[in-house]
């Protein structure tokens, strides 16, 4: 009767343990999955950061050929000032000679003024696109910083994801070995009811073999 309750609870200790194994396994295959769509993420994240970068660069470049187009027309403006003033002072030495000249000097230098003025618009232009170029560097890199942690945040989720499944497979492999020794339990179990009473002294009752019977039931439907 002993050995008939040993072996109960020893398979009922086994069949807890399968279940937890199978329970903890389920886990593991999702936090496997959510590994795998954080990943998944941490690539396109990355790929965003990637493209996000190429076109700041693409903005920088840009900004600076407009740098450097206001910086020509900034020189070309003072170049043609700086003819005006020459003309203009030509035109006052020989004002008596030709108003002429001095109208001629008049219109080069407000042209001159209109197009330094037009430099100065560009350059400015050229320094906010400069500036807007920065930012999206900036928020480039951020983005960038961020793919690099979720990347590696999903590295570590899948590196738990794989302990878990390890752990899983080692309860598995208990709830294993715990079934084999009820097997074992339960063909002891057998051995005693099929050998019967061996001698007169220790002879169980007939009330002794059905309750090693009712105990050994169960075991014996899963044999």
């Amino acid at each position: 009767m002993d050995v008939a309750k040993v072996a109960k609870v020893v398979l009922d200790v086994g069949k807890v343990v399968l279940d937890v194994a199978k329970v903890v396994l389920d886990v593991a295959k999702v936090v496997l999955e959510v590994a795998k769509v954080v990943l998944d993420m941490a690539k396109v994240v990355l790929d965003v950061g990637k493209v996000v970068l190429d076109v700041a660069k693409v903005v920088l470049d840009v900004a600076k050929v407009v740098l450097d187009v206001a910086k020509v027309v900034l020189d070309g403006g003072k170049v043609v000032l700086d003819v005006g003033k020459v003309v203009l002072d030509v035109a006052k030495v020989v004002l008596d000679v030709g108003k002429v000249v001095l109208d001629v000097a008049k219109v080069v230098l407000d042209v001159g003024k209109v197009v330094l003025d037009v430099a100065k618009v560009v350059l400015n232009v050229a320094k906010v696109v400069l500036d807007v170029a920065k930012v999206v560097l900036d928020v480039a890199k951020v983005v960038l910083d961020v793919a690099k942690v979720v990347l590696d945040v999903a590295k570590v989720v899948l590196d738990v994801a794989k302990v878990v499944l390890d752990v899983a497979k080692v309860v598995l492999d208990m709830g294993k070995v715990v079934l084999d020794m009820a097997k074992v339990v339960l063909d002891m179990g057998k051995v005693v009811l099929d050998r019967g009473p061996a001698l007169p002294s220790s002879s169980p009752s007939p009330h002794h073999h059905r309750l090693l019977k009712s105990a050994l039931f169960p075991l014996l439907r899963l044999s």
